[in-house]
């Protein structure tokens, strides 16, 4: 369910509002002043990536094969 914000163009107080279904957005008014001259404002956003439990990741690690005549490298944030 989106949380909607919501500007206030008479008064100027912006709100929230949760939509739980499509026609709860048809008919919105400011809580203040009862006014129904909106606009939609810009929400922010947190976005937040996968972490790594708190472990440094290695810049760069050397890796040799079993007949100790090769080697590779594997930098981060680089996959095969």
């Amino acid at each position: 369910m989106p949380i909607y914000e919501f500007i206030c163009l008479e008064c100027k107080n912006i709100f929230e509002l949760l939509a739980v279904k499509k026609g709860d957005l048809l008919e919105i008014k400011c809580p203040s002043c009862d006014s129904d001259n909106l606009e939609r404002a810009m929400s922010k956003i947190a976005t937040t990536s996968g972490g790594n439990s708190g472990k440094k990741q290695t810049p760069v690690e050397n890796r040799s094969c079993s007949s100790g005549t090769c080697s590779t490298i594997t930098l981060p944030g680089h996959t095969k």
